[in-house]
């Protein structure tokens, strides 16, 4: 049992069952590879960046106490 490898493997698939939210990936509604693969791309981006801003906004209101 390695500890760092586990958190890691747990972090990928969190983040695949919230693409998994997007209900045109759940799907895959779009038939062509490139419209699917773009449509990851800009989920992922989406999420990265809501992630990013809710640490952000979680570091700022601890120092804040």
């Amino acid at each position: 049992f390695d500890k760092s490898r586990y958190k890691l493997r747990h972090k990928i698939e969190n983040t695949f069952g919230k693409l998994k939210d997007w209900r045109r990936i759940a799907t895959r509604y779009d038939r062509c590879p490139e419209l699917f693969l773009s449509a990851i791309a800009l989920a992922g981006t989406v999420l990265f960046w809501l992630l990013e801003r809710l640490s952000s906004d979680r570091i700022r209101d601890s120092q804040m106490m």
